[in-house]
């Protein structure tokens, strides 16, 4: 296991309380989770209780691995407002001792709130996710837009494709496009060196990944 993974936006948004809940609170929201599938009639309803969420995310943090959160655009069970990674802010701080990475997903339309937020807490990353494929032909811009705040040292390349096999060579096809052009851009203007270049690409292709979820080689 490398880390764990909180839909909490598509059950109950992204508000979270930063305070670690008691352990009479779990219960009672355990007991209030169990009395709906009694009469669900046995079916567990959906976890659909900001407090067990937060129980899970703690215990997450506790092992000290990476926590992610989906942020941002998704299907229709979210309601995007309730999605913006700076509702996160007082849970990242509150778990910025614990030494967890805290993975943001996805981020479209709020790449740039993401990008602000890995640039402020030094255990908190991003990427695209599927925003990639999804914009398709704009995904340079959209890159570059992410790009603009957060550390190349915090960004983590992602395709999140899933289905069919299609969609995992375009996403990592328009992201390779949007990298280049993205660094070809900077060498134009003399911002970068070619190693620099060459740098930048091994930390978002794979070596911020390697660090984050302290993997092997």
């Amino acid at each position: 296991m490398v880390g764990f993974k909180s839909i909490a936006a598509y059950r109950v948004g992204l508000a979270l309380d930063g305070r670690r809940p008691s352990d009479g609170e779990v219960i009672v929201a355990v007991a209030r989770w169990l009395a709906g599938a009694r009469k669900a009639e046995g079916v567990l309803p959906r976890l659909a209780d900001e407090v067990l969420h937060r129980f899970f995310i703690w215990c997450a943090a506790d092992l000290r691995l990476p926590v992610q959160f989906h942020v941002g655009y998704g299907d229709r069970d979210i309601d995007l407002h309730q999605c913006n990674p700076l509702l996160l802010t007082g849970l990242l701080r509150a778990l910025e001792p614990t030494g967890a990475p805290v993975m943001l997903l996805h981020n479209y339309p709020y790449h740039r709130e993401a990008g602000y937020l890995a640039q402020v807490f030094p255990h908190v990353y991003a990427d695209l996710g599927l925003a990639t494929h999804n914009v398709g032909a704009r995904a340079t811009a959209l890159l570059g837009e992410a790009l603009e705040l957060v550390p190349l040292r915090k960004f983590l390349f992602s395709s999140d494709a899933f289905g069919l096999p299609e969609l995992y060579y375009l996403g990592t096809h328009l992201f390779r496009r949007a990298l280049s052009a993205f660094l070809s851009d900077r060498l134009a203007d003399d911002d970068l060196s070619y190693a620099d270049a060459e740098r930048i690409t091994r930390l978002i292709g794979a070596d911020n990944a390697r660090r984050a979820y302290r993997l092997a080689g």
